[in-house]
């Protein structure tokens, strides 16, 4: 009992130090380093050890964190402070609750039930902000101020282009949390899958290995979607920019399942590693947002060909 106390308050200790140190290094290379890679150690702890292991080390290597920062020249605003100390928290939560689920005992999980409902969590903790914080704050001055330093540095005096521009740039402005939020999930996913190919690649032991192949959504997922896209269309004010914000956070699985099958169909082709995603990229870089559009239409079609099996199945039987 005594050694293997002893044995898992060395792994404790071992893993805090690991994810500390990591981070600390990632800030030190540069903060769009940290930005991107800020999960990669957090999940190489979380699929290596147990769930009491992995919350102690998060825990301590968290505090670590705290302790370090707090007493860091570099920060010299309480403001800056809290905002890491947020992000820190916000982070390791969201690493604890996706790594927690794969590793409960007799109820297997495949990751795209996961996922979603890791989904469901950025959509709650984006609601929040957006509820209590982004309605709550100046919006339309901080707009109006963004758009003015923007047109008296480019200096656009075609009258119609200029109102195309403002257009644009109000949409964006709106959907910006969304954005925010789906690029944090594009990472979480990188970051898991890269994790777990190190782990490999050490020959270490991996909890529960997951393939990314094939996001298995929930039916009711793809019924909330669509009560989603009814409330965008017949609602106005906060509820409208709410709604199209969880809406395109919902859609994002759906797009992502939309180029996993875009792959899956190159990969059945055999074709070449990188001639595939050289071809995947171009085909952003000169569709951009219509390429979006088709990957949602691809995901959304796959869910309903799923659906209707399944209805098909029950008649049967």
């Amino acid at each position: 009992m005594q050694q293997n106390f002893k044995k898992e308050f060395t792994v404790v200790i071992y893993s805090s130090l690991f994810i500390f140190l990591s981070t600390l290094l990632l800030i030190k290379i540069s903060p769009e380093f940290f930005v991107i890679f800020c999960l990669f150690p957090i999940f190489v702890i979380g699929l290596s050890t147990d769930i009491k292991i992995t919350i102690l080390s998060y825990l301590l290597s968290l505090i670590l964190m705290v302790i370090f920062f707090s007493n860091s020249v570099d920060f010299t605003e309480n403001d800056s402070l809290r905002y890491l100390y947020i992000n820190l928290v916000l982070v390791f939560f969201f690493a604890v609750f996706l790594t927690s689920f794969l590793k409960i005992k007799n109820y297997k999980l495949s990751f795209g039930l996961i996922v979603t409902y890791y989904n469901l969590g950025i959509c709650f903790f984006l609601s929040i902000f957006l509820i209590f914080y982004y309605f709550d704050s100046n919006i339309n001055s901080n707009l109006e101020e963004i758009k003015k330093i923007y047109f008296d540095q480019i200096k656009i005096d075609n009258p119609e282009l200029k109102a195309q521009i403002n257009v644009l740039i109000n949409f964006i402005y709106k959907i910006l949390p969304a954005l925010n939020s789906v690029f944090f999930l594009i990472l979480t996913i990188l970051n898991f899958f890269l994790s777990q190919k190190l782990l490999k690649k050490l020959g270490l032991n991996i909890r529960n290995e997951m393939k990314l192949e094939y996001l298995e959504i929930p039916n009711w997922y793809f019924y909330f979607q669509l009560i989603l896209i009814f409330i965008f269309l017949f609602s106005s004010g906060n509820t409208n920019i709410l709604s199209l914000n969880i809406l395109i956070v919902f859609s994002s699985l759906f797009i992502i399942n939309g180029f996993l099958t875009i792959l899956t169909f190159l990969r059945d082709r055999k074709v070449n590693v990188i001639f595939k995603y050289l071809l995947l990229f171009l085909l952003f870089i000169f569709f951009s947002y219509l390429l979006i559009v088709f990957l949602f239409i691809l995901g959304i079609n796959r869910k309903i060909k799923q659906i209707s099996y399944d209805l098909k199945i029950r008649r049967k039987k």
